[in-house]
C-alpha cells in the first residue's frame, strides 16, 4: 500500500535536519513579517520544505531526495 504524500510530509517534520529545525524556529508562528509558513508541505506531486502560500514562496532546503507521487 502506498503512502500517501501528507503522511510523508508527517514523517519528514519528524526527522528534519539540525538545519531545518534552526530555521523552523525563526520561521514559525508568523516570526516572520507575520507571514504564515508551513513546513514540509505536499504541493501537487511533490513536498516542499517551507512554503509560504500568501507570497508564492517556496523554500526547498533538501537535495537527497524528492517524493513525487507516480500514477
Amino acid at each position: 500500500m502506498r503512502r500517501n504524500l501528507s503522511q510523508i510530509a508527517k514523517e519528514l517534520r519528524k526527522n528534519s535536519t539540525d538545519a531545518e529545525n534552526l530555521l523552523w524556529n525563526k520561521l514559525r508562528a508568523k516570526q516572520l513579517n507575520g507571514l504564515k509558513v508551513r513546513r514540509q508541505h505536499p504541493v501537487g506531486n511533490y513536498i516542499v520544505d517551507f512554503i509560504c502560500i500568501k507570497e508564492k514562496i517556496i523554500y526547498r532546503s533538501r537535495w537527497q531526495a524528492t517524493y513525487k507521487r507516480t500514477g
